[in-house]
């Protein structure tokens, strides 16, 4: 292990204390340990990849900002965070961008792919149409839309430069979109007994650790 390994120990912990807390609804011991899942990722990717690429470490920034957004329960704050997560997406899109080379996909694949995704961001909303304010709609439309994109382009990647590095990125997004989307539900659903943020900060941080060390080793 290096010398900034330690930083990748703190993820870890702070992740699974974390989990601990969510799953017995401590706020105090949840809201002091998110912070640290984020930044602490950032930190080890600064420290021990020989190249770091700025638009990854913008979209870990924004991650992390996000995270401290949604910290507060009040609606600006929350749309606060889904701006800072809306920029994240947008960054982690530009950082798999050199990987892709759009000429050699066939546009079967691409529009079937992203197609897909689209119409998976669409049912995942309109389950909530009743519990969502109506102002709110676009907006969380939007959201899961940048996220389907982010996929999409990770997906693309994959095919482009098929080998470890592109599938860990693509198994890490696919994990944002599936705890994006039960965010929503946690967040909105009136009608559920599934309230509990352990299944969201578990796949959302297998999903920034998997898109960090894949980006790692191309």
């Amino acid at each position: 292990m290096g010398p900034y390994s330690f930083f990748l120990v703190i993820f870890v912990v702070a992740t699974v204390v974390h989990l601990y807390a969510s799953f017995r609804w401590n706020k105090k011991l949840r809201n002091g340990t998110k912070p640290l899942i984020v930044l602490s990722l950032l930190l080890y990717y600064v420290f021990t990849s020989e190249h770091p690429e700025l638009t990854l470490i913008l979209a870990l920034a924004f991650s992390w900002a996000g995270d401290i957004f949604l910290m507060f329960q009040k609606l600006r704050f929350f749309v606060c965070g889904g701006i800072a997560f809306i920029a994240s997406h947008v960054f982690f899109v530009l950082a798999f961008l050199p990987y892709i080379h759009f000429a050699s996909l066939p546009l079967w694949v691409v529009f079937t792919f992203s197609a897909t995704y689209l119409l998976a961001a669409v049912c995942v909303v309109r389950q909530l149409d009743t519990d969502i304010h109506k102002p709110l709609h676009l907006p969380v439309y939007a959201y899961l839309l940048i996220n389907a994109i982010s996929n999409c382009f990770a997906f693309f990647m994959l095919l482009s430069t098929p080998c470890v590095g592109s599938a860990v990125v693509f198994v890490g997004t696919v994990f944002f979109f599936v705890s994006d989307s039960v965010l929503f539900h946690v967040r909105f659903k009136q009608s559920t007994h599934w309230k509990s943020h352990v299944p969201v900060m578990l796949t959302y941080a297998l999903a920034e650790l998997y898109i960090t060390l894949g980006m790692m080793m191309l």
